[in-house]
């Protein structure tokens, strides 16, 4: 059967100064072309403003797993009152055959 797409992080709160999660997307098997993740972010922190990341994630043909970086922007403005987050989700799987499996989102703390 044609492979699916989950995604996880490894760290569900980063430092507000430049603190990483690694965002992995992970295929159920190999596959003959490489396949592109798509990803799209919502929540109280901003993109751009409190964090960056690529938005995709590419799994080259034969590979299990592509990464991205998750990273918090460093500012001279401490934000302790307000708790801030992204929400990271697929948005499109394209190549390979491969598709999301159900529903892959979580969250982050900046």
């Amino acid at each position: 059967s044609a492979p699916t797409v989950t995604l996880s992080r490894d760290n569900a709160t980063v430092s507000e100064d430049g603190g990483t999660s690694t965002l992995t997307a992970t295929l159920s098997g190999k596959t003959y072309a490489d396949v592109t993740i798509t990803l799209s972010e919502s929540g109280t922190a901003t993109s751009g403003t409190d964090y960056s990341y690529t938005g995709s994630i590419t799994i080259f043909a034969g590979s299990l797993t592509g990464t991205d970086t998750f990273t918090s922007t460093a500012d001279d403005v401490f934000d302790a009152a307000s708790a801030e987050s992204a929400t990271i989700a697929i948005s499109g799987v394209s190549g390979g055959s491969a598709s999301e499996s159900g529903r892959q989102s979580f969250g982050i703390g900046v």
